[in-house]
């Protein structure tokens, strides 16, 4: 069961899990107000994959919930940018949404992975803040507060429920899929590149170290989850590599020269609303053949050939 499945992530984790033995069929609850309908194109898929169009607060989740195995709960409004020009009203419908995500998991008995965010932490963060009431915890945008409040919601209920539940802490998100947008960090970059847009940087931000997460290493995460034993609760960082932000445009200028793609930069002198400095490990739990810079890597190479004939 995954709410908001249609998005960045979602749309790849039905791709991922359609195919994994012991998934015996995928519900999508999403109210597509994204208009993201692309992301339901070319699904070849062995395991059923039924969409439910509606709003969470609309639907009759426990009856929806009902014999699931997990719910990976990833609708909410994501834009941090947006938070802060209505923080109120953009908080309490996350809230909202994940109280009633919760409720309904209580009442099916549902075990549920929820996906929080790295912004969470303050600068130079610290391995004791991985507890959802540590004092080391603060949102740096209301999109992160809130999100804090909502992992206090989930551990409460869930663990007075006696239910299993996992919080990944995700870090930026990038890379290709079919129902990706280009509003966070490298995702943007890419696609300024390839339309010979400057790259927007705001001012003093290159060395500041920000934790980065791969498409690809985040389905991988969650399904070790899905499909692992889940009987311990637990909440993690869900981390590819952290960077400073010129080692990330380092990246991106090599794969733009193969292609002989121009890089311009365009400094915004205003204070960054919500970026801080803060270095998390790479996650243990991602094997991988490749180092973490070179799957970094791979993702700006396969969002700029997905864009290559622009």
């Amino acid at each position: 069961m995954i709410t908001g499945g249609l998005g960045h992530l979602g749309s790849q984790l039905i791709r991922d899990f359609s195919t994994c033995v012991g998934v015996d069929e995928l519900v999508v609850v999403d109210n597509l107000a994204t208009q993201r309908y692309c992301s339901l194109f070319d699904l070849s898929s062995p395991v059923p994959i039924r969409l439910i169009e509606s709003d969470l607060l609309d639907a009759p989740l426990t009856r929806v919930f009902d014999g699931a195995a997990c719910v990976i709960h990833l609708a909410a409004l994501t834009e941090p940018e947006l938070s802060l020009k209505k923080p109120r009203e953009f908080t309490e419908l996350n809230y909202q949404l994940t109280q009633c995500v919760v409720e309904a998991c209580v009442s099916s008995a549902t075990d549920l992975i929820f996906p929080s965010t790295t912004s969470v932490y303050r600068n130079n963060y610290d391995t004791s803040a991985l507890e959802p009431g540590s004092s080391l915890l603060t949102g740096q945008t209301p999109y992160a507060a809130g999100k804090l409040s909502e992992e206090r919601l989930v551990n409460e209920q869930m663990t007075n429920a006696g239910l299993s539940f996992q919080i990944l802490r995700l870090g930026t998100l990038c890379g290709f899929s079919a129902g990706m947008r280009f509003h966070t960090a490298i995702n943007r970059f890419c696609w300024q590149a390839v339309n010979g847009q400057a790259l927007t940087l705001y001012d003093g931000t290159r060395e500041l170290v920000r934790p980065y997460l791969t498409l690809t290493d985040a389905s991988s995460l969650v399904g070790q989850l899905l499909l692992g034993n889940r009987k311990d609760s637990s909440v993690a960082n869900a981390v590819t590599l952290s960077l400073p932000l010129a080692s990330v445009l380092d990246l991106l200028e090599r794969e733009c020269e193969i292609r002989s793609i121009p890089l311009r930069t365009e400094l915004i002198t205003a204070p960054a609303p919500h970026m801080n400095h803060v270095f998390i490990h790479s996650s243990d739990s991602l094997a991988s053949q490749l180092e973490p810079i070179s799957r970094l890597r791979l993702a700006i190479r396969e969002t700029l050939n997905r864009l290559s004939r622009i």
